[in-house]
Formats: structure tokens, sequence, C-alpha cells
């Protein structure tokens, strides 16, 4: 079947006048075809230079010399229909068919026109924007929008109005193409499109190499065989484009020394390992393995074939992939190491480990990979013996046509370190030589320990520490085993983001991350603090704390403390909230306070969110004087999480939010401390009901007997 296929080709082409290599076995044709031409200016025929020319099915993008000539010279094939376009900027697009043949110049020309120009007052669809009519300025030098069309609808550009839009779809077998003029489907990749209704659309169908195109079905089922279907479109079509495979490809994937011939002729693999053959033909692989070496196994499309057999016959209904192994005689692999230092060198294939082992066998023609690999506080250097030459830097590659020998040598080495800060701080190392801020490249030796310490800057903690150091976590130091080049980041963050601290100022600290109602105090152990009335516990947003507490929705909820402020002289109550809403109960959510509502002229301290986002903070000396310092609206947004502080002393008292000072009032400040303990999430009223719930989350709380802002 195929040398009847390979004489049927001969005799077509040398009846079109193409001189070809023909015999009763195999027949060379060479189908290669040159599309030439010429791109001008289409008034002054000036030749365009530059201009850009390429075919469908895609050959290769032609650019204009000097003359404006081109040439098309790689993948082009006789006997095939092109469409070739031209492409100039400034230029109108032009596109013509050619079919190339032989005996003549297969040659198109391109006469493109400039782009037009609008006159004042004429109308257009917009360029990059199909739903919109441009109208030409009075000066003829611009467009603008007059019109944007409705979703669904496009502007045409014959009338320069909004019609509705009609979707073109197209399916198609694997062996061809479909392209619309105008412009908009390219199939494949883009298979469908949308044009303005009543366009006059051409749909063109290209067949692939070893392909022709069957016919039409769908809207264009009229067409027939046809290549070119013509639409006008008054709705939605789908058309279909079926292509037929004339010959399928097979391809011979050879592992090993050993070559395989086909029958028919086509595959002798070695040189050629891929040829097509004549649909639904039988192909006989024989396989012949080299002096030295054995038949080992088919596989891919081939594997039914006997592991023993040497041939096997293969059915083209489809493409074909058939892999072929030979199985060769195998040399020694020897490697030795040299020089002042240590390291391993490990092959691919596995074999070679060497320290441990350093001698492998491997098979005829197989190619192995040796890499080199230093210990800690050494370098490799050098290749030598079967790999002299080898870059250092680069893995060994030999061949095993021979028993090989190879040497590696290591040496002592030093290694780069590199440390990069983010934030506001400074790291230094121990030896010296990092000191970043300034410095912060130095060379190290291998196998020596080096400690870096990190050191925040203002209101600044340690976030993380990355490369070499990335397990250190938030720790303030941290030790690097010196083998490698290495690199060291530390992250600094505002203090806000991380949880609050227990130190000698602290009196009660609560990150709620044990379950409700009993709650321990980090300032100090215990129980510290018991919730009532409903909290729910959600994720935390401070970074390594767990959980926090939600406020209950159908009413005040509020956690009793255990602590209170005794000394009024100075006091900083912290606290990290989220906002859900209005306050529960009230046109305020309350979240710290120890002033019993019962009690108007009480003494205490209190601190709410009002329902416009306002952050206010109050304090009472039980005598009816107060000092109240007040943010203004929205400084407390619904949704956001933030960490507010009212922090006092005899000079002033301030409202902070994220580390920021959002308001202050001078002192002195009138303040008795309360006798009761303090509430948080609601007021305290009567010692057992709550009021002006919080509505919203509550993530730590601190309370200090000094002003820490």
């Amino acid at each position: 079947m195929g040398e009847v296929f390979w004489r049927t080709v001969c005799a077509c082409l040398l009846a079109q006048g193409i001189v070809v290599g023909c015999s009763s076995g195999d027949a060379t044709v060479d189908d290669s075809a040159i599309i030439v031409g010429k791109v001008v200016d289409a008034e002054s025929l000036t030749p365009l230079v530059g201009a850009q020319v390429r075919t469908m099915p895609e050959t290769v993008v032609a650019t204009t010399n000097g003359d404006g000539e081109y040439v098309i010279d790689a993948n082009a094939k006789l006997a095939t229909r092109y469409q070739v376009l031209a492409r100039y900027e400034g230029y109108e697009d032009q596109t013509k068919i050619i079919t190339t043949a032989v005996n003549q110049e297969n040659r198109v020309d391109f006469a493109l026109t400039l782009q037009r120009v609008c006159s004042p007052g004429t109308r257009r669809c917009g360029d990059d924007e199909p739903e919109r009519v441009e109208l030409c300025s009075t000066r003829g030098d611009a467009w603008s929008v007059e019109e944007t069309c409705a979703v669904g609808r496009s502007c045409q550009a014959a009338s320069a109005t909004c019609v509705t839009d009609r979707m073109v779809t197209v399916t198609r077998t694997a062996e061809g193409a479909v392209v619309s003029s105008p412009a908009g489907i390219n199939c494949p990749p883009s298979c469908a499109g949308e044009f303005p209704d009543a366009t006059s659309i051409s749909l063109t169908a290209v067949p692939f190499q070893m392909s022709t195109f069957a016919g039409w079905s769908g809207a264009c089922a009229g067409s027939g065989t046809e290549p070119v279907c013509s639409l006008t479109l008054d709705a939605d079509v789908a058309v279909g484009a079926a292509f037929d495979a004339n010959a399928f490809e097979l391809t011979v994937l050879r592992n090993g020394q050993g070559r395989v011939v086909s029958e028919p002729a086509g595959i002798n693999c070695g040189s050629t390992c891929a040829a097509f053959f004549d649909r639904d033909s039988t192909v006989t692989l024989t396989a012949t393995p080299n002096a030295g070496s054995e038949f080992g196994a088919w596989s891919g499309d081939a594997s039914g074939c006997g592991d023993t057999d040497l041939t096997c016959s293969i059915v083209m209904s489809e493409d074909r992939a058939v892999g072929v192994r030979f199985d060769g005689i195998s040399y020694a692999l020897s490697v030795t190491r040299l020089g002042s230092g240590t390291g391993s060198v490990v092959s691919t294939p596995s074999g070679i480990n060497c320290g441990a082992d350093c001698t492998e066998s491997y098979g005829q023609g197989e190619d192995v990979t040796l890499v080199a690999t230093p210990s800690a506080g050494s370098t490799f250097t050098a290749w030598g013996g079967d790999c002299a030459g080898t870059d250092p830097g680069s893995d060994c590659v030999l061949n095993m046509s021979e028993a090989k020998d190879v040497t590696a040598a290591f040496d002592v080495e030093r290694y780069a370190a590199t440390v990069s800060v983010t934030g506001s701080g400074v790291v230094a190392s121990n030896p010296a030589g990092i000191n970043c801020g300034s410095t912060c490249n130095a060379e190290f030796l291998g196998g020596e320990d080096v400690v870096f310490t990190a050191t925040p800057g203002a209101r600044q903690v340690v976030a993380a520490w990355g490369g070499a150091c990335a397990s250190a976590g938030r720790a303030s130091t941290c030790t690097v085993s010196v083998t490698q080049a290495f690199s060291v980041s530390v992250s600094f963050a505002p203090f806000y983001e991380w949880p609050l601290t227990a130190d000698a100022r602290c009196l009660l600290l609560l990150h709620f991350d044990q379950a409700p109602p009993s709650i321990a105090n980090a300032c100090g152990g215990g129980v510290a603090a018991t919730s009532s009335g409903g909290f729910t516990s959600v994720a935390s947003r401070t970074a390594g704390l767990l959980q926090a507490f939600s406020a209950p929705a159908t009413g005040p909820g509020h956690i009793e403390t255990a602590r209170r402020l005794l000394a009024p002289s100075a006091a900083t109550i912290e606290l990290t909230i989220r906002r859900s809403g209005n306050g529960i109960g009230g046109t305020h959510g309350v979240l710290y306070g120890d002033k019993d509502s019962t009690e108007p002229d009480g003494a205490g301290i209190e601190i709410f969110v009002a329902d416009n986002g306002g952050l206010t903070a109050q304090t009472f000396d039980g005598a009816g004087a107060t000092t109240i310092v007040s943010a203004p609206a929205a400084t407390i947004a619904v949704g956001t999480w933030y960490q507010v502080a009212a922090s006092l002393d005899g000079a002033a008292f301030r409202l902070m939010v994220d580390g920021t000072q959002v308001a202050s009032t001078p002192g002195p400040v009138a303040w008795v401390a309360s006798s009761s303990t303090a509430w948080v999430g609601a007021k305290r009223e009567g010692r057992t009901g709550a009021i002006f719930g919080f509505n919203g989350v509550i993530d730590e709380l601190r309370v200090s007997d000094s002003a820490r802002y």
C-alpha cells in the first residue's frame, strides 16, 4: 500500500513537471515551495520596508527588505492553499489566497492603502471597542464616543449604528483550520466570534498537511465541499468543518544500541525515526541490535508484541509511537577524590556514591552524569581523568563506550553571607562582619558557627527570620552553621501586630486562648477573668494567638476581671478589637470600664466606641468631676482590626490606635480608682447587670499601672 502511494505521488508530481527520484522502492519527493512578492504603497508605489507577511496555515513571518520584497522559504509546501496577509503600521491589512504550484512563480504582491483619516461629522465603530459608535471631531483629527451600545449589541461598520450581535461557533476535526473574513474566527484557537447583525462573512477551510477538506455542516451545509462558505448573519449560527487525514505519522523511540527499519520503507532508525504512512495500512517494524547489544522489548503502540519478537506489525489507523529498547554490554566507571577538602560524587543513573561506593558498571553507550558536592567548609575545584576539561561549576557527563576513570578535587572554602532587613531594626553577627544597617555582606569559614542578633527599632518587634534562620521564629538571635553560601532575612514589624507581653508594669493580661468561662492572667497566673453572656470563640487577629472572644448578637455579654487599678497616678489600658456594628443596648459599646452605672458620681475609668465610630476614654473622681479624651467619628470602622490604648499620667490623657496618637488632653486628670473590678465588653450595672455591650470581637487585653505611651 505504501509503495503504491508513493508511486502515485511520483506520477502526479511528474505530470506537473516536478523532477523527483522514483523507484520501485523508496521515493524521494521535494515538495517544498517558495512564496515571494513585494509590498508597496498603493498610491505612490513606494516600497514599504519592514512590512510583515505571514501565511495561514502558518509557515514563517517574513519581513520586507529595502526594496519592499519578501521571501517565505521555510515550511511552505507545494500544492497547498495559503491565505497570505501583509501588514504595515499605519496601513490597512491586506489578505490574498494562493495555491502553491510548480513551473510558475508563487508570487503574491501587495499594494497597501493608508488608514483613512476621518472627516468632520462622520461616524464609525470604535477601533478597539466594538460596542462604541464614534463621531469624528469638527477638525477631523480625533474620534469621540457618541453612543455606547447596550449589552448584546455592537456597532455595525456599514451603518455605524448599534445592532444585535450574532454568535458564530465553529467546530472542526483536528486535521484543519477555519478562518473568517472579516476577522474574528481563527480556529484553532479562536473557534467562536461575535459579528454585528446582517454582517456578511466568509469562512475558509484550510486543511493541514497530509489532510483534505471533507465538507461543511450546520449553517454551511449548503456549501458542500467548497473551501469557502459565505453567510449573512440574522441569527446565531453553528458551523461544522470536517477534514480527513490521508496519512498518519509513525514515530520510533529507540533506547540502546540497535536499528529499526520499516516495511514499507520510511523508517530507518538510527537516522530516520519518523515517517508518514497511508491511512489504515499495515507497517512491519524489524529491530536489529548492534554488536555487543541484544533486543530488550517493544513498548508504546507496540506493547502487544512479544519481548522476544524482532518484528512487530502496526495498523496505521491514527498517529502511532513505538518504543524499542536494546540492552548493551557494560563498562566500569571509577571515581577517585583528591585535595585538602572533603565532599562526595554521586552519579545519575545511581551506582556511584563516593565516599562509600566509588566504582560501578554501566551499559555500553549509556550516558552517566557525575555530580560533585563539597562538604561543609570545602569547595569543589576540578574534574580530572576522563572528566578533564569539564568546568568545575558543571556536572560531568560521560558516554560509557569503554571503561572510565575520573578524579574529583575538593579544597577548604569560605562562604558568602548576605543579610537583608525589612522594617526598622539592625542585625549584627558574632564573629564580626555583619552589621546590617550598614554592612549586610560578609564571608565566614566553612564549619564556623555564626550568631546573628536582631535589635528592633522603636515600637518594633522581631516578626520573623528567613533564609538560613527560618526556624528561629521570633527569637532575638539565630545561629547558622556555615556549610555553604547563605542568606538571612529579618522582618521587623509594628508591635501592635504581635501579642502583648507580660512585664513588671503589667497588672492584667488576657489572651482568650482558653475556652470560656475562665481566663488565665498571663501577667500573674491563675484565673483572672470570667466570661458571661454567651461569648463565642473566633479566630485571632494577632500573630501567634489562637482565638478571640466574639460578643453575643442577642444582648450584652461581658468579661469580669479579678484585677483592678489601685493607685490612680498613671495607667495604660490596651485592647485589640474588631467592631461588627452598633453597640448592643445603647448608643455605644463599652470596651473596658470599672465604674458601676448605678453610682452616677462613682470613681473609675471607661473606654468605649460610639455608634459613629468615634473612640472615647473618660475618668471619674467620685466627686462629679471627669476628664474626657475623644477621637472623631469613623476612627474605628466596622470590620477592621485595631489595637486601641488609653494612657494617662500627670501630664496628659492620650488615645492611641495602632501605636499612633489620635487624641489627647493635658493633665491633670480627674481620676480616683474604683472600688469595683473592671468589666470587658460591656458597662457594669449594679454589679450583675450589663448595658452598652460592645458589638464585635476582643482579641486581647493588657492593663498596666504606668503610662506606656
